[in-house]
């Protein structure tokens, strides 16, 4: 049973075995699980808020409440090993008076994704600016695939491809079937200029016979070698021309 802050607060709770969804403020999920409760927290993670850490963390742009959402860590400082078991996580949390189907998608994604991010990932990954990165080449990927993803500040999508095969770094890396189609058309292009190169000698070769043939065999060409040697006649240097 997953109950709101507020049973805990006001001291409903008798049973350990509840877990308490943490929405009112991040320091209260320390307290929570000390007191020996599993507990999630919401705080921090309202995808409907412009302000999700409240007025001293405020961004021009709505889009970029994504970044709260990624510097907020679920797990509580200063927990014992037995404390932190009983972190379970976080809840990204969207609320009907602010979205129908409408905005639904452009209201939760890309954002919910970051805390998303933030959830698997703990302490290991929390650099903003490398987030921003996967988190872009992620909208695009949602947008291909027919989701209404808001955008995240300046980027473009400039594969309309389905990126089914990516490693999620923030650069398009080719899918098989591109692998293949390129090293196909490569062979056929080298056979192609090699078939066209094979041809054009064949009829170098050819005409080149073609021309020998007719000089040596060509029978009109014979007679007139044949007459130009009958007609020669042989006159004596010291003979008179009647």
């Amino acid at each position: 049973i997953i109950l709101w802050e507020e049973a805990y607060n006001h001291g409903f709770l008798s049973n350990k075995d509840v877990i308490v969804d943490v929405w009112l403020s991040v320091e209260k999920m320390a307290e929570v699980v000390k007191n020996g409760y599993h507990a999630i927290l919401s705080a921090g993670y309202y995808l409907d808020r412009q302000l999700p850490l409240g007025p001293d963390y405020a961004h021009y742009f709505f889009f970029d409440t994504w970044k709260d959402f990624y510097g907020t860590n679920p797990m509580p400082t200063g927990l014992t090993p037995e404390q932190q078991k009983r972190v379970l996580g976080g809840e990204a949390s969207m609320w009907a008076e602010c979205a129908d189907e409408s905005n639904f998608d452009t209201t939760v994604w890309p954002r919910a994704s970051a805390a998303a991010e933030r959830y698997w990932s703990g302490d290991r990954t929390t650099d903003i600016l490398d987030a921003t990165h996967r988190l872009q080449f992620h909208r695009c990927r949602l947008k291909v695939r027919g989701i209404s993803v808001q955008g995240i500040g300046q980027g473009i999508c400039h594969s309309l491809e389905t990126p089914d095969n990516d490693d999620g770094s923030g650069s398009t890396s080719p899918n098989t079937a591109s692998i293949v189609l390129l090293v196909i058309g490569s062979v056929l292009l080298v056979v192609g200029g090699v078939l066209i190169a094979l041809t054009a000698r064949r009829m170098i070769r050819t005409r080149k016979g073609e021309q020998e043939h007719l000089a040596l065999h060509d029978p009109v060409e014979a007679d007139q070698i044949a007459a130009t040697i009958t007609n020669v006649s042989f006159v004596p240097l010291d003979a008179q021309t009647p």
